[in-house]
């Protein structure tokens, strides 16, 4: 039996809805998705995935795990 490689789906952390973000990014549900957007709307937009982590929860290991997906 051949394995199935999982495709990485990309989000843009600048445009992405809050579902589109819980949807795409391991460890993020709604809530931290609309924490995201919250914090996306008063910066201006991102211009670092690193700045994800000024949400409560988010630290360096869920960026790590979501480096592959995360598009600005």
């Amino acid at each position: 039996m051949q394995a199935v490689q999982q495709q990485q789906v990309k989000v843009n952390i600048n445009t992405a809805s809050a579902a589109e973000l819980a949807m795409s990014l391991t460890g993020v549900g709604q809530r931290r998705a609309e924490a995201i957007i919250a914090l996306r709307e008063q910066l201006g937009g991102f211009t670092d995935a690193n700045q994800l982590m000024q949400v409560k929860g988010i630290g360096p290991r869920l960026i790590e795990l979501n480096k592959e997906r995360i598009e600005l």
